[in-house]
């Protein structure tokens, strides 16, 4: 954000190299008088829109619950991504279970979540409505990016991932020795049927687990905290010190 103001600034100082070029600018071109008065109103107006905009965004990135839920998304996308590679080239005959897989990815989302909350509440003062915005920030934003990164991987780095994941789970299947017809209604044939099933499946079950697991650690943080004051109720309310 301050480095948009600053890009922003430096284009102005571009524009008019310095203030009295300001008052010239149009003068050279147009060989003119000068118009001081309306030249110093040209003055205030692009300084004033510059004072506009920087509280703008200051108002939307820095004091805006989303903007910690996006970036909060990134993170903890790219936690699930790296993960998801590295479960990839793991051998097959890996000792690492279903349950250990979950489990980690219980962790991994739940310290995040638990560290995007502790940053939200030192912006804002700690309410229901900033966590819930924030924390739904994250989901639609983490489930998104991992679930594109699941479709360009089935779809260009290995076409052949999906058909592989449908023959574990024929294998699986014979096992536990189903019927046909129960065969023909699992849901692994819709699943890995084309790359954005896959990527569909992908976002349904992030929207599940995510919801859940930042639910959970979010009314733990509430009800942990919500008796402490914030830092920003002092910065902003210097008179509550008394």
């Amino acid at each position: 954000m301050n480095l948009c103001i600053s890009i922003l600034h430096y284009l102005l100082i571009i524009k008019y190299k310095d203030r009295s070029s300001i008052f010239i600018h149009t003068e050279k071109k147009l060989n003119a008088k000068v118009s001081y008065p309306a030249h110093y109103g040209k003055l205030i107006v692009n300084w004033t829109f510059l004072l506009i905009l920087n509280t703008c965004l200051k108002t939307i990135f820095m004091r805006n619950p989303s903007y910690q839920g996006v970036i909060t998304g990134f993170i903890l996308s790219l936690f699930l991504i790296v993960g998801f590679y590295l479960m990839l080239m793991l051998p097959k005959d890996t000792s690492i279970s279903a349950y250990s897989n979950l489990a980690l990815y219980i962790i991994v989302v739940s310290i995040c979540t638990w560290i995007s909350l502790k940053q939200l509440s030192k912006k804002l003062p700690l309410n229901v409505n900033a966590m819930v915005f924030s924390l739904l920030t994250t989901i639609c934003v983490t489930a998104v990016l991992f679930s594109t990164a699941t479709y360009c991987y089935a779809r260009f780095v290995d076409p052949s991932h999906l058909p592989s994941l449908l023959a574990a789970s024929k294998q699986n299947w014979a096992a536990k020795n189903y019927s046909v017809s129960v065969i023909a209604g699992q849901g692994e044939w819709t699943w890995y049927s084309s790359p954005w099933n896959y990527a569909l499946m992908e976002v349904k079950v992030l929207l599940v687990t995510l919801t859940v697991i930042t639910a959970v650690v979010g009314t733990f943080f509430y009800f942990k905290n919500k008796n402490r004051i914030t830092p920003v109720l002092y910065s902003n309310n210097p008179e509550l010190i008394y």
